[in-house]
């Protein structure tokens, strides 16, 4: 809205409004803005997941956009069709101070794909099967070239009883040396709100024991591909860092080999 002018005001003083004229304007002004288009209720669709009352995510949405342009020049009968940008992804709010929005290009010899995931387990003090948590909500991405790639993860849980909150990420890039030969690296971090609240890894826990608060591991490794993932050979070499805030018998700073036979059908 622009400013009055000082020929506004003078224009005021000699024409008047009747105030139900006025009244009748503004109600009819509020009616047209509450209005809700066809349009906003399509695009409300991308909203997949909303509720308030998660401590964990709040929201997830599904986001994108995509432009085409038709072009027509006058020098040598040039016209073009042009898929310009297509995107996707998606927009989560987290803990209700956190807003997490990733999206990714889209080009036909490249696979990337986005996905959201949330868990919800009801409380149960006799569970002894799988971990005291409450919440579990993670946003993983994936991202393959053909020749290399990148994987990753974000992850939270809230607890139950004395199992503390966590969160974690992880990063795994790889590179194809043939089609049977793949290099892998990762990083993953682990952090517990309170002491105690972090379990080590199958090997590491027969080996270790105990629980910490802080966890980082480097892994690097060769995967052989006979089949795709329904059969391959894999082997990589990691050092992992556990911190013990207790300082009751968890705290670790070592190396680990591992190989492993994989087969799926």
């Amino acid at each position: 809205m622009r400013p009055y002018s000082r020929l506004d005001r003078v224009c005021q003083r000699f024409v008047r409004v009747p105030s139900s004229a006025l009244a009748a304007h503004v109600t009819l002004a509020a009616l047209a803005g509450s209005q809700t288009s066809g349009y906003d209720r399509i695009w409300r669709h991308a909203e997949l997941y909303k509720n308030s009352n998660n401590p964990v995510i709040q929201s997830v949405a599904f986001t994108g956009r995509y432009q085409l342009d038709y072009a027509v020049v006058d020098r040598n009968d040039f016209d073009h069709l042009n898929s310009r940008r297509w995107r996707m992804g998606a927009k989560s709010k987290a803990f209700e101070n956190f807003t997490l929005h990733s999206e990714v290009d889209l080009d036909p010899d490249e696979e990337a794909l986005l996905t959201a995931n949330f868990v919800f387990q009801n409380p149960d003090p006799k569970n002894n099967f799988t971990r005291r948590l409450h919440h579990v909500g993670s946003l993983n991405f994936s991202y393959d070239t053909g020749r290399h790639g990148i994987r990753t993860d974000v992850s939270a849980a809230t607890g139950v009883g004395a199992q503390s909150d966590l969160w974690g990420a992880m990063v795994m890039p790889f590179f194809n040396l043939t089609e049977r030969f793949q290099v892998v690296a990762r990083y993953t971090y682990l952090n517990s709100t309170d002491a105690d609240g972090i379990v080590f890894s199958r090997y590491e826990s027969q080996a270790v024991g105990g629980r910490g608060d802080n966890y980082n591991e480097v892994y690097a490794g060769l995967n052989y591909y006979f089949h795709g993932h329904k059969l391959k050979l894999q082997t990589g070499l990691q050092h992992v860092d556990m911190n013990d805030e207790a300082n009751n018998g968890g705290a670790v700073s070592g190396w680990a080999w591992t190989a492993g036979l994989r087969v799926s059908w």
